[in-house]
């Protein structure tokens, strides 16, 4: 930035510095071509000729104030042009890091989509294999139930003679192949 400033700085400069030599070389050079001295003639007659020529060439003083003028209106147009440029600069690369920033955060983004999307999946999967498994238990722990109430009403029917016992007591078995709460209670005690 410093270089850039630098160059700025001396373009500005040197063309700031041609113009006003090339205006004030214009505003003091003679339009005129000065009306030729009469080599002969008095001294006094010289030198009247020489003040009317120097009252007709302006002095310094009245140049001054038409460089400055100009001086300050190129300088005020090559900032100005200056300062458009560095605008449009400052601009374009506020636009770029942007862009840059806009793209990082976007690659960061979609990749974290990407593995959240891949960890969600994978735990869908997990819960899929659960609930098979939970259900393969459920079922086994069926099986066991109904092996245990099986067990149950063999042995209730070894140790008692079958036809002691009245057919109101024999209870029917229920939905899931289990026999009655009676011959629970009967087994347990």
């Amino acid at each position: 930035m410093a270089k850039l400033w630098n160059i700025l700085a001396a373009s500005v400069g040197g063309g700031i510095a041609l113009g006003v030599g090339i205006r004030v070389g214009e505003s003091l050079a003679p339009r005129t071509l000065p009306e030729p001295l009469p080599e002969t003639g008095s001294v006094a007659d010289r030198l009247t000729a020489l003040e009317w020529q120097s009252t007709k060439t302006p002095q310094p003083q009245q140049v001054a104030s038409p460089v400055q003028d100009l001086v300050a209106e190129l300088v005020d147009t090559r900032l100005a042009e200056l300062e458009t440029r560095l605008r449009a600069e400052a601009e374009e690369r506020q636009q770029a890091t942007l862009h840059a920033f806009v793209e990082n955060v976007q690659s960061r983004v979609v990749s974290r989509i990407g593995a959240l999307e891949a960890s969600v999946s994978e735990q869908g999967d997990a819960i899929g294999e659960l609930r098979d498994y939970s259900l393969q238990t459920e079922r086994n722990i069926q099986r066991l139930l109904q092996g245990i109430e099986k067990l149950a009403s063999h042995r209730l029917a070894a140790e008692s003679p079958e036809g002691a016992r009245p057919a109101a007591e024999q209870t029917a078995p229920s939905r899931n192949g289990a026999t009655g709460a009676s011959k629970r209670e009967r087994w347990f005690q």
